[in-house]
């Protein structure tokens, strides 16, 4: 998958208004974020933050959005990872 279509998930967002919503989508090869970038930023931050617009605009809350995410956010993978840590 080269591009995600994330005009036409935001839309189904709009018109089916979900209790709920859980993103797993993510790019996690290394090597393929750092070839492109731009992938990397729209599926992996971009994409997250117009769901989170989408249900801001729709009046739910941030609470009915769950991330899944991957432990590359963070430099060190040998420590404890907590969900406030802010990434390295």
């Amino acid at each position: 998958m080269s591009r995600i279509p994330i005009k036409g998930i935001i839309q189904i967002i709009n018109n089916t208004k979900p209790n709920f919503i859980i993103n797993c989508l993510a790019e996690i090869s290394v090597e393929k974020c750092q070839k492109d970038n731009n992938l990397a930023l729209a599926v992996n931050s971009s994409f997250p933050h117009l769901v989170l617009l989408s249900l801001k605009n729709l009046g739910l809350k941030n609470k009915n959005f769950i991330q899944i995410s991957t432990s590359d956010v963070f430099y060190d993978s040998e420590s404890f990872i907590r969900e406030n840590e802010v990434p390295r």
